[in-house]
């Protein structure tokens, strides 16, 4: 029995949507993939098709479904990741002459190959991120309004890691406690993508676990990052340092502690 095909590619999403590329060899509706090279590790055969067939320069997020299936030159298997666009742009070719953005429901309706479904149906809910401020030094050292206590200089290091640290993801709104702490931390990152801080109350430091909760629940399923103080934060998520953020997904409980470097 000859071993299957090594093939690998990308689910891109952004704004929610996912990318459908157009084939006029086969003429069909599909994502893109390709076989990987001898030398090639998986990871970078997605990454690599999905730019050649697109333009598009992408980040892994997350790991989706393999599927399984027989192609005209045998058994195949492709391995499949979701994507975040970092540049580029597309361009028609021989390979590729259409590209389409649709959601996850329209895509499932314009698919070629019911094996496609099953990547679809693995992508999970746009998750939510929870920041605790980065560092701002000693609050018994701090003489004047503590809620104009800035980041000092540790903190402003992790401020501008975190939007490294968050790129792979997509965040449409960036919601913040309005002490100057939380909103210097978000800043680096509301400037990378163009965004507004939005203050609230809810997040500030003593408005208790239960508002922090309520805004959190309220903001279930979008792609928010939001900026609090530790009380709050660990008494929802457990003990954590300052800088450090969650990722949440609406369905489960936290499932990941991004520590950033600094």
């Amino acid at each position: 029995m000859s071993e299957p095909i090594r093939a690998a590619g990308g689910l891109v999403r952004r704004h929610g949507d996912v990318l459908l590329v157009h084939r006029p060899k086969y003429g069909d509706w599909t994502f893109p993939k390709g076989k990987a090279k001898r030398s090639e590790s998986d990871e970078d055969c997605a990454l690599r098709e999905v730019e050649e067939e697109t333009g598009l320069r992408c980040v892994l997020v997350r790991e989706l479904a393999t599927t399984h299936y027989r192609s005209l030159l045998g058994p195949k298997v492709v391995r499949y990741w979701e994507m975040t666009p970092l540049d580029g742009s597309f361009r028609p070719s021989n390979e590729v002459d259409e590209i389409r953005w649709m959601s996850p429901e329209a895509a499932l309706m314009l698919l070629s190959y019911n094996h496609d479904a099953a990547v679809v149906d693995s992508l999970g809910p746009v998750p939510q991120i929870v920041v605790r401020h980065a560092s701002a030094g000693d609050r018994k050292d701090w003489k004047g309004d503590d809620r104009e206590r800035p980041l000092d200089e540790k903190g402003t290091l992790q401020a501008e890691k975190l939007v490294e640290v968050l790129e792979p993801y997509r965040v449409d709104r960036i919601v913040s406690s309005p002490f100057r702490r939380c909103l210097e931390t978000v800043e680096p990152l509301a400037r990378a993508r163009g965004l507004e801080i939005e203050r609230s109350e809810d997040l500030a430091d003593g408005a208790g676990s239960a508002r922090a909760k309520a805004l959190l629940e309220s903001l279930s399923g979008s792609a928010a990052v939001t900026c609090g103080h530790g009380e709050e934060i660990e008494s929802l998520f457990g003990k954590t340092k300052k800088g450090a953020a969650w990722v949440l997904d609406p369905t489960l409980d936290p499932t990941e502690l991004l520590k950033p470097s600094y």
